[in-house]
């Protein structure tokens, strides 16, 4: 029964988004694969997430909570900080959205350290930090006026004209299993903590380790793609879609080597640093296999219908004219794309979780589907006009962090995670390349697509911040009606 809830309701996150793209696909672009194969990979990609979702209840976040809790009880912080380190220095290296960023790096070239494991040691570094900063109850609002202002100043330093590639892989980075360990892992710790601020203390390491990842690439990229990579371009995709089986290796790989570190994690500390059971362990494990399952068909899915289909519907839209008409569609795909994500159902339902059903999902739900809107339309928007990414991010940030001082505190800490959950695998999949193919389709530089990843990381960091401002106002406004009444 649990199981088909689960399903019922990924399902039904998924169907709108499947039923737009078939009615574009007969009246603005043919999907490369044909309409049959988007279907069948639309029917794994519900089924992956229901299996998904239920692996990252019974396994994913228990250990994340179970680490973050016990790391608390022990106040020693170079073994917190150490293993916080080393656990999300991994996952991020085995995260799937990393090898995609990798790829536009690698393809642009870069000095130093290789791209994916920069990327894994600065979300590390920031994530461990960010674990220190609830055990030393250092201040969220000043932290993050610490962090951002010099990770803006090293993107404008080592990527002035594509600042969207360094900011939009930050974001990217944190992927199906990031997110779910990373907050788990914070609420673990803020629960033993307790006290009045465990509600906000419960977030912020997802945010905080995007940031990392995001001064790690600037401090080591030395130049950026003037031309696209070949991501999966729309031959590549018919071909996958016309032979299946050859797409099962490459999904079993990835989901294999996405939950590998926590499953390492398990086998080798469970036991004696943690002190779980025998039978606790078989449980974990049993949930790491359901996660497994579930992204093996959510990345199978992705392959046989989703991916595919973005980069042919972005460039049929830009080359069919209309500019009205593209914002208004773009602006529709996003929200939709935002209910399929598998890392934003699991941020909605921690959030949920946490707050006592204060912050409920459908809040969430509306508010991560307009950022989605509002970072496609503003991503096409500079690539239209030819306006720098920068004359949005630069008062984007400024209003973000003036909104941080006067929005309570824990919907500023839920904001800075929620950049990380919009941008998951289906929105990498099919949105960065929707407007990878629109762009190329109005003779722009490929690369600006990413600019979409990182105002996916920026566009809720603003609307859920006046969230709270606004649920804040009503609840004076009700305490006050009492007190008069």
């Amino acid at each position: 029964m649990y199981f088909a809830d689960r399903f019922k309701s990924c399902a039904l996150a998924a169907l709108p988004f499947a039923l737009l793209v078939s009615v574009l696909h007969f009246l603005v672009a043919p999907l490369p694969g044909g309409l049959g194969a988007f279907w069948a990979g639309m029917g794994l990609l519900g089924l992956g997430l229901a299996l998904f979702i239920s692996g990252a209840d019974l396994g994913i976040m228990p250990i994340g909570r179970k680490v973050g809790s016990d790391l608390a009880l022990r106040r020693n912080l170079p073994l917190l900080f150490g293993l916080c380190l080393a656990a999300v220095f991994f996952i991020t290296l085995a995260e799937p959205n990393t090898n995609l960023v990798t790829d536009w790096m690698e393809y642009g070239g870069a000095h130093g350290l290789p791209p994916a494991v920069t990327i894994g040691l600065g979300a590390g570094l920031f994530a461990a930090g960010a674990a220190a900063r609830i055990v030393l109850q250092v201040s969220l609002r000043l932290v993050l006026l610490a962090a951002y202002v010099p990770a803006l100043g090293l993107v404008a330093l080592c990527s002035p004209h594509f600042p969207g590639l360094p900011l939009g892989a930050g974001a990217a980075a944190a992927g199906p299993v990031a997110v779910p360990f990373v907050m788990a892992l914070g609420i673990g710790m803020a629960a033993v903590r307790g006290g009045s601020k465990a509600g906000e203390d419960s977030f912020g390491l997802v945010g905080l380790s995007v940031i990392g990842s995001i001064m790690a690439i600037s401090l080591v990229a030395s130049s950026f793609p003037e031309a696209r990579p070949p991501l999966l371009g729309e031959e590549r995709a018919a071909a996958l879609s016309a032979h299946f089986v050859r797409m099962i290796p490459d999904a079993f790989r990835e989901a294999g080597l996405s939950l590998l570190p926590l499953l390492a994690l398990l086998m080798l500390f469970g036991s004696a640093l943690f002190e779980l059971s025998r039978l606790q362990v078989i449980r974990l494990t049993k949930g790491l296999f359901y996660a497994f399952a579930g992204l093996f068909l959510f990345f199978l899915g992705l392959r046989l219908g989703a991916s595919h289909a973005g980069a042919a519907l972005g460039a049929g839209l830009a080359g069919g004219g209309g500019a009205g008409l593209i914002f208004v569609l773009a602006a529709l795909l996003g929200v939709l794309a935002s209910l399929a994500e598998p890392t934003v159902l699991v941020f909605r339902s921690m959030a949920d979780e946490v707050s006592g059903g204060q912050i409920h999902r459908g809040h969430l739900r509306a508010v991560l589907g307009l950022s989605a809107a509002c970072a496609t339309v503003l991503t096409l928007l500079c690539v239209y006009q030819r306006i720098s990414l920068w004359h949005i991010l630069l008062p984007g940030y400024a209003l973000a962090l003036a909104l941080a001082w006067a929005c309570p505190k824990m919907f500023t800490a839920l904001a800075v995670d929620s950049g990380g959950a919009l941008a998951g695998p289906f929105t990498c999949s099919f949105m960065l390349l929707f407007a990878s193919g629109a762009a190329e389709a109005l003779g722009a530089d490929a690369v600006s697509a990413f600019g979409l990843m990182a105002l996916l990381a920026l566009m809720p960091l603003i609307f859920i911040q006046i969230l709270g401002i606004m649920f804040e106002r009503r609840r004076r406004a009700r305490v006050e009606e009492k007190n008069e009444g």
